[in-house]
């Protein structure tokens, strides 16, 4: 069932907000051959839940069914934000009778709640005739039909309040009630001279330009008159824009997926949503009526739902501000049509209030220098496009456009999530000569990257490189990677509501098979909660997520989910050799209950029994350390996640920054903990290898091949530096000196042990 195609169709071809939702109900019962699909949706200013739309109850009943949060089962589904399943809905004794809808010949029930961010959104509810249970699959799969559903829902919910004053209101005090977060200031005094900002280093590059303000596009009213030609005119004027607008988002939505080889179906779902919405088009033709030319009426429209979400520090609905933004200036493009093209962003660095992808498509194609944006996280739709396409990015510069003069020259370091603004002629100097000193030496690595990592007395190793992104294989390839040592699967999942299907991640997992056909490639198996949040399965309001609900706990409570992710992988394979990294393993049980899965999978998909497949066990928690010698003879291969090693052996929590210092690799504690699980794997004959951060630095990967270390696996651009210390090295000189090592008691001494047995790597190269 291909639920964001249908989704997008629906979008495209409803012309209202209740046309959508009958849509989606219809074709939703449609496709799980059920009786009924209804969708009951919260009404903040009341705080009740209505029946918006039904396929298969009485249509009278949209009038009158309304629930408490908490009265009957579907109250109860939304109040307490939990799958509901019912053998026999009318014999429950939470059952609430609505005469009018005629339900009661439906017995079999279930209801999944829809939320965003946490926030309650409504419900999405399936009955049947029958008197049985839904099965866990097919719950699994209403979550994944509501998940993709809610983002349309709260759009078009969105819109609906944003047309009626007391709605509008209410609606956004329930969002500010959800977030509390306070209003940002405007910093003063800061429009001259260099300024020194930070953010997240969303996507990496060092360059140097002249910085232009954009949403999508810049047009402005100032010092114009612009005089209506007569409502026939000014409504066909309109027409004509909105249809060439629309011509615009479906181009540029395919242009993002033929980029970035990712599905990206419903990212433009607003802009469709608000192409076609009744409510804001009849506002823009009161204007008209008024004898105000279109133009002035698409601005005052479009900027006033844009000045009221803006109140609302809320990511969820600042990603709307900026489809709003977007699209107001699309149309007005194509009502103005002024002389040429607008201004055009080659050589230049953008910046911009947010990160609407159809601006990073329009960056590449115009040869923008980079992005600097206000609002924007590592795994925004919009930064991970911009990485995907190689655009140099900082994100989460607060106020950044408060403090731009037109035509400020600007620094941009995605490598350390710096910007500087007016730099002086010192600045210049300093990052232009590091700008040139990093591309000489890339240039100097370059021509290692498909040499043998092999030190200077035989030593080899496979270099292995660490991936997140399909589009990152072919940068770890550029960069002489034997294979894909860890492929972090959670992007194409955060990048959307919903999660993608089997034949989607088959497809994404497929093109590293294609660019390493005769090498390793790791899969991960899903790695949700800590940081990585995904409104359907995982919440950032744990009081510390870190040793919550996360990882491998979670996904053991997401059985289907799982054995689609592990069926995916061996799919993609074609009969290779599929290895498969369980995260965060910290018992045999549990281990062992991901063996049985698999199992169950591959049982389940006769084609994919011949296909061999190994399951390797992470290293990441001193537990796992514990218990390593046992875990071999269960284990086909580890894998040392050093990040999270060291954050749990150290009781360092590696995204805070007073602390994060500590989180030091050469810690002794740490070094006799990898030391012994190499040891523990070797005695099974089972390899070992480093897949942290940490073995990106070239003194660390000496140390841990004298270990015995069988593979490192590095973030793509450190391979050739790591690959030039081996074959400058004698790993034995570090072998011998081991025991020695092992034995010291502090971070300093074996920092200043290992330091002096390799002179030439004192002063690593800055990335």
């Amino acid at each position: 069932m291909n639920i964001p195609h249908a989704l997008s169709r629906i979008i495209r071809h409803s012309k209202s907000f209740t046309q959508i939702l009958d849509k989606t109900v219809e074709i939703v019962a449609k496709e799980l051959e059920l009786e009924v699909c209804s969708i009951y949706l919260l009404d903040p200013s009341e705080n009740i839940l209505r029946l918006a739309a039904t396929h298969g109850l009485d249509k009278a009943a949209l009038k009158s069914v309304v629930l408490s949060l908490g009265e009957g089962i579907t109250g109860t589904v939304v109040k307490e934000m939990r799958a509901i399943s019912v053998e026999d809905a009318p014999q429950d004794h939470r059952y609430r009778h609505f005469p009018e809808s005629k339900e009661e010949q439906f017995h079999a029930y279930l209801g999944v709640p829809m939320a965003i961010r946490n926030r309650p959104v409504g419900a999405l509810v399936v009955q049947s005739k029958q008197v049985r249970k839904f099965s866990e699959n097919e719950e699994f799969t209403l979550h994944t039909i509501c998940a993709q559903l809610v983002g349309v829902v709260e759009n078009a919910r969105l819109i609906h309040a944003l047309d009626r004053p007391e709605s509008a209101k209410v609606y956004l005090e329930e969002v500010i009630q959800w977030n509390r977060k306070s209003l940002a200031r405007v910093p003063q005094d800061t429009s001259h001279g260099e300024l020194t900002l930070s953010g997240n280093a969303a996507s990496p590059g060092l360059v140097f330009g002249k910085t232009v303000f954009r949403g999508a596009y810049d047009l402005s009213f100032e010092g114009k008159s612009i005089e209506s030609l007569g409502y026939e005119q000014e409504a066909q004027h309109l027409e004509n824009a909105l249809e060439l607008t629309r011509d615009d988002i479906l181009t540029i939505q395919e242009a993002a997926s033929d980029a970035t080889d990712e599905e990206n179906a419903l990212i433009f779902s607003s802009h469709l949503m608000l192409l076609n919405d009744p409510f804001l088009l009849e506002k823009i033709d009161l204007r008209m009526q008024q004898n105000q030319p279109a133009a002035y009426a698409v601005d005052e429209v479009f900027t006033e739902v844009g000045q009221q979400l803006e109140k609302v520090r809320d990511s969820y609905l600042q990603e709307r501000v900026e489809d709003i933004r977007d699209l107001r200036s699309r149309i007005l493009w194509h009502l103005l049509e002024p002389e040429g093209v607008h201004e055009n962003l080659s050589n230049q660095i953008v910046i911009a209030h947010g990160l609407p992808p159809s601006l990073v498509v329009e960056m590449k194609v115009q040869g923008a220098l980079g992005l600097i944006t206000e609002r924007g996280g590592l795994t925004s739709h919009g930064a991970l496009l911009a990485r995907s396409l190689g655009i140099p990015a900082v994100t989460g510069v607060e106020n950044i456009v408060y403090m731009l003069q037109p035509g400020d020259s600007a620094i941009l370091d995605g490598n350390r999530g710096k910007v500087i603004l007016r730099p002086d002629r010192k600045s210049l100097a300093k990052h232009r000569s590091r700008a040139e000193r990093l591309t000489t030496t890339r240039i100097h690595l370059q021509k290692l990257c498909h040499e043998p990592a092999e030190s200077l007395d035989g030593v080899q190793v496979k270099l292995l490189a660490n991936i997140g992104l399909s589009a990152d294989v072919k940068q770890a390839h550029h960069y002489g990677a034997e294979g894909i040592g860890l492929y972090r699967t959670e992007y194409p999942f955060l990048i959307r509501e919903e999660f993608p299907t089997r034949e989607q991640q088959t497809r994404i997992y497929r093109r590293a098979f294609k660019t390493f056909p005769d090498q390793p490639v790791l899969f991960r198996i899903l790695d949700l909660g800590g940081d990585k949040f995904h409104p359907l399965v995982s919440s950032p309001t744990e009081a510390n997520p870190a040793l919550g609900y996360r990882s491998l706990r979670m996904i053991l409570d997401q059985p289907d989910l799982l054995k689609e992710q592990l069926i995916a992988f061996v799919e993609a394979a074609e009969g290779k050799t599929t290895q498969i990294l369980v995260p965060m393993v910290s018992s045999i049980e549990e281990f062992l209950k991901v063996r049985e899965i698999l199992n169950e999978a591959l049982n389940s998909q006769p084609h994919l029994l011949s296909t061999e497949v190994k399951l390797g066990a992470m290293i990441e928690n001193p537990a796992a350390v514990e218990i390593a010698q046992d875990l071999a003879e269960f284990a086909d291969f580890f894998s040392i996640g050093s990040n999270d090693l060291i954050q749990f052996t150290l009781a360092v929590d590696r995204e805070n920054a007073r602390v994060a210092s500590s989180a030091d690799p050469f810690h002794p504690a740490i070094l006799r903990m990898i030391h012994r699980t190499i040891q523990a794997a070797h005695s099974r004959n089972r390899e070992v290898g480093v897949c942290g951060q940490h073995a990106s630095i070239p003194s660390m990967a000496l140390l841990l091949i004298a270990m015995g270390v069988d593979s490192l696996s590095l973030i793509p651009n450190a391979i050739p530096e790591v690959k030039e210390a081996i074959r400058q090295a004698r790993i034995n000189d570090i072998v011998q000196e081991l025991p020695a090592i092992l034995n010291l008691s502090t971070t300093e001494e074996t920092r200043e042990k290992i330091q002096s047995l390799m002179p030439e790597l004192e002063e690593e190269i800055e990335e």
